[in-house]
């Protein structure tokens, strides 16, 4: 479960009263980073941007998803978790079509794990290996940070700051939660 909002995500990492006495963290991920990772991605893009005049940006709507399996596969229809295998790529970010004002207020998408892999392993074990045009010019990371993600901690100390900011600004729990 994710979100493209920053503000939604700092929401999550402080709205536990129980919690505000320790650190939270934020991670930030790129899925078009991630997912140029792989090259059945970055021929699919290709060849989007030649046939279509258009890209994905490594979060698939329902109609990208299935046109990238179809693509892959030959098959219709996107059916199962376990249909990202297929793929070659150990998981794939989605949006979801727009069934709720809650998935709408809190800017959703979710991620689809394929068979055995595991998020953490899979990011904490990635090196850049695509060094196109969006590598370029990207600083060095360290520790838990690589090219794809970032680890951002909130130190208890400002969670109260985060909050009330949070609330000057409308992101309250009447707003994410309709």
């Amino acid at each position: 479960d994710w979100t493209k909002s920053p503000y939604v995500a700092l929401h999550f990492a402080t709205n536990k009263a129980d919690l505000m006495g320790e650190d939270s963290v934020v991670w930030v991920i790129d899925p078009f980073r991630y997912s140029m990772e792989y090259e059945s991605f970055r021929e699919y893009n290709d060849w989007l941007a030649s046939w279509h005049g258009q890209r994905c940006w490594g979060v698939f709507t329902m109609d990208q998803l299935e046109g990238f399996y179809r693509w892959k596969t030959g098959r219709d229809a996107f059916y199962a978790p376990s249909d990202v295998d297929a793929l070659n790529m150990p998981f794939i970010f989605i949006e979801p079509p727009s069934l709720s004002r809650r998935v709408v207020n809190q800017w959703g998408c979710f991620s689809v794990v394929g068979t055995g892999a595991c998020m953490d392993r899979v990011l904490r074990e990635m090196k850049p290996s695509f060094q196109g045009i969006i590598n370029r010019g990207m600083p060095p990371c360290e520790g838990q940070h690589t090219h794809v993600c970032r680890k951002i901690v909130i130190p208890s100390h400002l969670k109260r700051e985060v909050r009330d900011k949070l609330d000057a600004i409308g992101f309250t729990e009447r707003t994410l939660f309709p």
